[in-house]
């Protein structure tokens, strides 16, 4: 009896270490130029994670804190021994796959029993706050957040702990996170085929014919990854620039030269003591205006793109004018979202984030006009006739030995939709709005394709060469040698692909 409990305790610590282990290769927070912890979104992450003190349902109370709420260490029995796959959650008998107009009053009575557990990497912001206590007024749910930076890591613990989330963000953490800690989402419980969820951006989060998040559209708690480019149009006509991205981009005018001519007359007007292009981390962004990135995915296979011939020289070209810019000293990379506070940069591509009212970007904003006197545009792509906007898949799931999967159902169903979270009219101004329409596909009159940003995650889980690395020496290569240079990188993508493809193949079933 007492190896059999040694045995299964060492099995626990060891499952522990090994997702701890995978997570942290996900890449840590980044740092900006006042020496700050910011996340992926480039917001800073105070020293108790943002937490407000306050330990109240559906509210943090600090970094690695827990909202009051039942405990869940004590698991239903009854409803884990009922489950096969051994996943926990409460059962219905419904069959119903697509959600009714009232669906928060068809929630059943053993549903509404229990509380749901959410995972946050950061507290909730005011209008998020708002929509949780919308949600447990209308259905009498308790709501408990666990909050913590260290998301990935806190996720495992959770689990060995047995006080599994049952709500929990995909986004930067697919496929390692999902595959090994979340379950796959029921049909019926989810009501998978209702046109509420966003398929395409679902699609990224599939694997063997099963989804493992949810997404809506227009949504910010699954829109602000898409990327765009910010400006102050009063900092261009400062530096003697007449042209207006957003009014090229109407016209159809808004490409890499168009970008490349506001950059350099921008750099040189301030003698190269201002930056001309800036983007959030990474220079990849010029590939995907392209409508490529290194890898594919499709239902649990990722596919290296360097072994197309037509796709390859798409990448080649989108690098290489990453490469000259980068020589030419107008093109940068910054982890530091508030770079247009001061009117120090043209340009700025980045994450839509930016877009969102509640956004922290712009706290110390100099720039005439404030807020007001910002706008957007979408990335510039290498021909104005397509436009291809790269974003960051932003899903949301379930952890598996969840004890309330019905509730995480419902619950996203509400705290994920436009019509109930104030996503319609949360934005930092009109103009914001206008090109957030665009970019997420709603602007019919400016038809766009997304273009999923994948090979940091595959890469980064494999842990022997981290994108970020392989980027940095691209763009840093001369024109000449920046082929020479990708091809150098062709076996360790393949070899990563392959390391992950068999993860999914192994875990996603």
């Amino acid at each position: 009896m007492a190896n059999t409990l040694a045995k299964n305790v060492t099995k626990v610590l060891a499952l522990l270490l090994a997702m701890v282990m995978l997570f942290a290769s996900c890449g840590g927070n980044k740092t900006n130029s006042s020496g700050q912890q910011v996340d992926d979104n480039g917001s800073v992450i105070d020293g108790d994670n943002n937490g407000d003190g306050n330990n109240t349902d559906g509210n943090e109370s600090g970094s690695d804190k827990t909202t009051s709420g039942s405990n869940k260490n004590s698991k239903n029995s009854k409803n884990n021994k009922n489950n096969k796959n051994g996943n926990g959650g409460t059962t219905t008998t419904s069959k119903e796959t697509k959600w009714a107009s009232n669906y928060l009053s068809k929630m059943p009575a053993s549903v509404k029993k229990k509380e749901i557990h959410v995972l946050m990497w950061r507290k909730y912001d005011a209008v998020e706050k708002k929509t949780i206590e919308s949600f447990q007024k209308a259905t009498g749910i308790k709501v408990r957040t666990t909050v913590s930076s260290a998301y990935a890591t806190k996720l495992a613990q959770l689990i060995a702990g047995k006080d599994n989330p049952d709500v929990v963000c995909l986004e930067s953490n697919w496929p390692g996170t999902a595959v090994n800690c979340l379950q796959p989402l029921d049909k019926y419980k989810f009501r998978l085929d209702d046109s509420i969820w966003s398929k395409t951006a679902m699609n990224n989060v599939k694997a063997n014919g099963k989804y493992y998040g949810v997404a809506i559209d227009g949504s910010w708690s699954c829109d602000d990854t898409y990327y765009c480019t910010y400006y102050a149009p009063s900092v261009l006509k400062a530096a003697g620039i007449t042209a207006n991205p957003w009014n090229l981009y109407k016209q159809g005018k808004w490409d890499w030269n168009q970008a490349k001519s506001i950059a350099k007359t921008f750099y040189t007007k301030y003698s190269g003591k201002k930056n001309g292009i800036l983007n959030l981390y990474e220079n990849d962004t010029y590939m995907l205006s392209a409508g490529v990135d290194f890898l594919s995915y499709n239902n649990g296979t990722y596919t290296n793109n360097l072994n197309n011939a037509s796709k390859k020289a798409t990448i080649v070209k989108a690098w290489k004018e990453a490469a000259q810019e980068s020589a030419d000293k107008i093109l940068n990379i910054t982890y530091d979202a508030t770079v247009l506070n001061q009117g120090n940069t043209a340009l700025f591509n980045s994450i839509s984030y930016g877009l969102y009212s509640q956004c922290d970007w712009f706290g110390s904003l100099t720039v005439k006009g404030g807020i007001s006197g910002l706008q957007a545009v979408p990335v510039a792509g290498p021909t104005a006739g397509k436009t291809y906007v790269p974003y960051r898949p932003k899903c949301w799931g379930v952890a598996k030995g969840s004890d309330n999967v019905e509730g995480a159902a419902y619950f996203l169903r509400y705290f994920l939709d436009p019509k109930t979270n104030g996503s319609t009219s949360s934005f930092g101004n009109s103009q914001f709005k206008e090109v957030f329409n665009v970019i997420t596909g709603k602007n019919k009159s400016h038809p766009i394709t997304r273009i999923v940003r994948a090979t940091p995650y595959v890469m980064d889980y494999q842990k022997k060469d981290s994108a970020s690395a392989m980027y940095r020496k691209i763009s840093g290569a001369g024109q000449s040698q920046v082929e020479t240079t990708i091809d150098s990188y062709k076996g360790t993508i393949n070899s990563a692909a392959s390391s992950v493809n068999n993860l999914i193949k192994k875990r996603a079933r």
